[in-house]
């Protein structure tokens, strides 16, 4: 399942795209974890309620964050 740029008419910051995938796939926003690099994924994250994780090797502005993808299978049970 994948959501396109075409498949909403608003886009990130906003959080439509992430909530017509947590419907489609019927899961509340909520139970959801957002994997991003950039401030407009995290704003676009929290605006849709969803639990959020920075992949970055600098400073960041959310409060999980990760360098690596192998971090990121025990980070996101732990949430």
């Amino acid at each position: 399942m994948a959501i396109a740029y075409g498949d909403t008419q608003r886009h990130k910051p906003n959080p439509e795209p992430r909530l017509l995938a947590a419907s489609q796939m019927k899961i509340n926003p909520e139970e959801c974890v957002y994997v991003g690099d950039a401030i407009s994924d995290f704003e676009a994250a929290t605006s849709a309620g969803m639990k959020f994780v920075m992949y970055t090797e600098g400073e960041t502005v959310a409060q999980t964050s990760v360098d690596s993808f192998e971090a990121l299978p025990p980070l996101i049970n732990s949430l």
